[in-house]
């Protein structure tokens, strides 16, 4: 999930649905100055930009359903402790750092 924009890592976890998030119960609209912002509160919410949400997407399967949220843990900090990239496998005949080390100790 890592790497993954807001929409797609909730899309991820919980499906996708036809609906758009604008008549999501876990929509919220916050005014802290003559702007209005919406944010997600199973995604999680901060004063950071990076919180921001489009309401036009599709939702996820979590639209309109209960949440106890007071022990939901909101999607940005699962994603803050998965690792940022994945590795990629090694390449065919490409030697590996164990077998440097092992030439080197021969």
């Amino acid at each position: 999930m890592s790497g993954k924009r807001k929409h797609e890592a909730m899309w991820e976890l919980f499906g996708e649905v036809s609906d758009r998030c604008r008549w999501c119960s876990h929509l919220i609209q916050t005014t802290p100055s003559d702007r209005h912002y919406y944010k997600c509160e199973l995604y999680g919410i901060s004063c950071a930009e990076s919180t921001d949400w489009a309401v036009t997407k599709h939702g996820c399967g979590m639209m309109n359903k209960a949440v106890d949220m007071r022990t939901f843990t909101p999607v940005i900090d699962r994603l803050k402790h998965e690792p940022k990239t994945k590795p990629e496998p090694p390449i065919e005949g490409q030697i590996t750092f164990e077998e440097v080390l092992e030439n080197a100790a021969d």
